[in-house]
């Protein structure tokens, strides 16, 4: 009887703790969809997020070409840019040195 007991308690505490973690990845994740990313194009090392390209200032004017396109939309392709700044900024320094 008494380990019926425990098997029931256990299989509470196991159903209570799944209910907790997906609650919680619910929470990160919606908080990951919902992240602001209006204030991150204003640092000028940046790329635009819509397009993935860099922002149309005049400092990055001289450094737009067809190829730095044509290397973004292949980095874009191969999963490198996932639309945070990290990712991006990473993606950038991958694409701006040929790796």
């Amino acid at each position: 009887m008494k380990t019926i007991h425990l098997l029931i308690l256990l299989a509470f505490s196991l159903l209570l703790s799944q209910c907790v973690v997906s609650r919680v990845q619910q929470k990160v994740s919606d908080k990951i969809d919902n992240f602001p990313l209006e204030h991150q194009a204003k640092d000028d090392g940046r790329m635009d997020r819509l397009h993935g390209r860099p922002e149309s200032h005049t400092s990055h004017a001289d450094h737009y070409t067809p190829a730095t396109e044509a290397r973004y939309a292949k980095a874009y392709h191969e999963g490198y840019y996932m639309g945070r700044s990290a990712v991006k900024k990473v993606a950038r320094t991958m694409i701006l040195h040929g790796r």
